[in-house]
């Protein structure tokens, strides 16, 4: 699809990372961590496309319980979660700005984060990563 994010760390026996990113860039975004990072990069965004494609699998069937056939309800979906993607990539404010933006005070958007509030849906999500993390480095010391 033309988009990445790879993480890549080194040590100074690489001469010019410059090259290494310039070869990573070409595919996407590069970001520069510490070796001792990676079992993190690897929770976070090694596996966050599941994460997001969990998010996306439950609002399509959510939407199909609030009565909108399987096409429509995913459509919407898609194109919400892309929009806002773009939206927070190229925001100069912080998710939790956005949400305050868009969260009317006794609207819809806060009556359902109320709920995700409730059930600590935040927490779940950083357990369910922490997680992620820690068999990252299980697997790593084989």
């Amino acid at each position: 699809i033309g988009e990445s994010m790879t993480a890549i760390s080194h040590n100074s026996l690489v001469e010019n990372i410059n090259e290494v990113k310039k070869i990573f860039g070409a595919i996407g975004a590069v970001a520069e961590v510490d070796e001792s990072e990676m079992d993190a990069v690897t929770a976070l965004s090694g596996s966050g496309p599941a994460y997001l494609f969990y998010l996306a699998d439950s609002m399509i069937e959510a939407g199909e319980r609030a009565g909108l056939d399987r096409e429509t309800s995913k459509e919407l979906t898609l194109e919400t979660l892309l929009a806002a993607s773009k939206l927070l990539k190229n925001a100069e404010v912080e998710a939790s700005d956005l949400i305050a933006k868009v969260a009317s005070k006794g609207g819809t958007t806060e009556s359902a984060l109320s709920v995700f509030n409730e059930k600590g849906l935040k927490a779940i999500i950083e357990e369910g990563i922490l997680k992620a993390k820690k068999r990252s480095e299980e697997l790593s010391k084989g």
